[in-house]
């Protein structure tokens, strides 16, 4: 048996998760870089070959970033950057990466270790450790992922220029 919400209580449990899911950017100062400070519209337009918005904000906390890019046709450029927490964290997700080489592949020359994960038809995402950040560049529905990790290898070269 499904129970209907009333409109008020939808309008609160909406409330309650744009402030918890949404921070207001201008109100947060962060210890990770700007992460829509990273990367243009214009880069990412040119490196993809597909149109896509001004970076949009979608996550500001003390120590993590993250923009996204809109493609038309739904497709998505993000970019995360988190500071890391501990030597501990950083060496778990490597370790998780290098034990599953069906979905991560190492790349070499970005970072201090980067790895690319494999979303076959839906995209991929590389994921780079570089000093105390990790940094992640995704591509949703732009591509496949053989035909977008060399975009992302240069989008991630040119966000870590800006450190």
């Amino acid at each position: 048996m499904y129970r209907t919400l009333n409109p008020y209580t939808i309008f609160l449990l909406a409330a309650a998760c744009v402030s918890l899911v949404c921070p207001r950017v201008a109100a947060q100062q962060s210890v990770a870089p700007a992460a829509c400070s990273l990367l243009t519209r214009a880069e990412i337009e040119q490196t993809v070959g597909a149109g896509v918005s001004p970076g949009e904000y979608r996550l500001v906390g003390e120590t993590a970033t993250a923009c996204r890019f809109a493609a038309k046709g739904g497709g998505v450029i993000a970019i995360l950057v988190r500071r890391i927490p501990s030597r501990s964290w950083a060496a778990e997700q490597i370790g998780r990466m290098v034990s599953n080489p069906r979905r991560f592949r190492e790349v070499f020359g970005i970072g201090d270790r980067s790895f690319l994960y494999d979303m076959m038809a839906t995209g991929a995402g590389l994921c780079v450790f570089h000093a105390d950040y990790y940094v992640e560049v995704s591509a949703f529905r732009i591509g496949e992922s053989s035909t977008i990790s060399p975009a992302l290898e240069t989008l991630a070269r040119t966000a870590l220029a800006r450190f």
